[in-house]
């Protein structure tokens, strides 16, 4: 008798203990994969930062505007010689890559700083990528003129939102002479791709070059681009 209990305690013991070493693994099994979670939000933290940076940006929109062309109008814009932005094509890029890049490009040096090295961006690159023009007339920014006249031209008070420009383009009602569907196109060109703002109406520190819309590709679209204005 003595001795079947001392087995029966003895299996009693073996099962307790199984059962606390199980209910141990799973606790620390818990906790390592938590840690793991943890670990992996903090590095996609460290590899993509916040960034605060904050455009009007919009590649769809803009290749809505370039898909929704007529025929004619497409004709007017490559006769001015800006034809290359027809060809423009939608890319998706994750929006948490492009503020990463963002943060990691220094404007005066026009360097990408990742850690210890650095990676320089010329106009011969926004050049090769957009196929804009390159090595013209330098364009000088003129907010004043170039507020004075898009108000003239438009006999407007203030400067209106893009989608201003955006629409005369769409609207079947009313067919645009050839210079106003060259400057509604390159005003949306530049607002929503070329050099997005943060804010819905145009830059005005470039919109005197549509003065002579001819001479427009003459200038160095590529450093423009890449200096951001």
């Amino acid at each position: 008798m003595p001795s079947e209990i001392s087995s029966d305690d003895g299996g009693l013991h073996k099962s307790l203990f199984d059962f606390y070493m199980d209910h141990k693994v799973k606790c620390l099994k818990r906790k390592l994969s938590c840690v793991g979670r943890r670990n992996m939000k903090l590095k996609l933290s460290t590899d993509f930062p916040a960034c605060s940076t904050f455009t009007r940006y919009s590649g769809k929109f803009f290749s809505g505007v370039v898909d929704g062309l007529c025929p004619r109008y497409k004709d007017v814009i490559e006769n001015y010689g800006i034809s290359c932005l027809l060809s423009f094509v939608r890319t998706k890029v994750p929006l948490r890559l492009v503020k990463w890049l963002a943060c990691r490009f220094d404007v005066p040096s026009s360097k990408f700083k990742l850690k210890r090295k650095f990676i320089p961006l010329t106009k011969y690159d926004i050049q090769g990528i957009l196929d804009l023009l390159v090595e013209g007339e330098p364009l000088v920014c003129d907010p004043e003129s170039g507020h004075d006249f898009i108000l003239s031209h438009a006999n407007l008070t203030s400067i209106p939102p893009v989608s201003f420009f955006t629409n005369k383009l769409k609207s079947l009602e009313v067919e645009l002479p050839d210079e106003d569907v060259f400057i509604c196109f390159m005003i949306v060109a530049f607002s929503s791709f070329l050099c997005p703002n943060s804010s819905l109406s145009p830059s005005p520190k470039y919109l005197h070059i549509f003065r002579d819309c001819r001479s427009v590709c003459t200038y160095d679209l590529s450093q423009f681009v890449l200096s951001g204005f």
